[in-house]
């Protein structure tokens, strides 16, 4: 070997032969966290789904509230924002009315309501109210 040449492991040089070790050590519990903290999450976003739907309503009320205010603090509001911010409003309250009615419903109601919240966020909220409410809940209700 050449004297000006210093042997090498993997690219590093040889003082540094425990550090690759250490690197795929770091690594791998990386990557073991990784996967624990998928399972946590996965397990905490199906307990708190349920409290989430509850409050779908609410939520899509402080999106069209943002709505309102962003371009008001920005100086620029039209029309078009302020009637896509009351419309969220509107639909969020509704939505919420619609989300946490504990009757069930029949098929007419159910027509009603799809009319009076528009057709997508009806389904938005129909599918919320069933995450967020056993059939047991319901019919305790009923």
């Amino acid at each position: 070997m050449h004297p000006q040449q210093e042997e090498r492991f993997w690219g590093f040089p040889l003082f540094f032969q425990p550090l690759p070790c250490f690197l795929f050590q770091i690594i791998s519990l990386f990557v073991e966290f990784c996967v624990y903290l998928r399972y946590e999450i996965k397990i905490i976003i199906i307990i708190h789904m349920k409290e989430f739907a509850k409050y779908i309503g609410v939520i899509v009320m402080l999106i069209g509230v943002a709505l309102l205010v962003i371009p008001f603090l920005m100086g620029s509001t039209n029309n078009t924002n302020l009637i896509i911010g009351v419309l969220l409003v509107v639909e969020g309250m509704l939505g919420h009315i619609f989300v946490n009615n504990m009757k069930k419903g029949s098929t007419v109601s159910n027509i009603i309501w799809a009319i009076i919240l528009l057709f997508l966020p009806y389904l938005l909220f129909f599918f919320c109210k069933k995450a967020a409410y056993t059939e047991q809940e319901l019919a305790a209700y009923n």
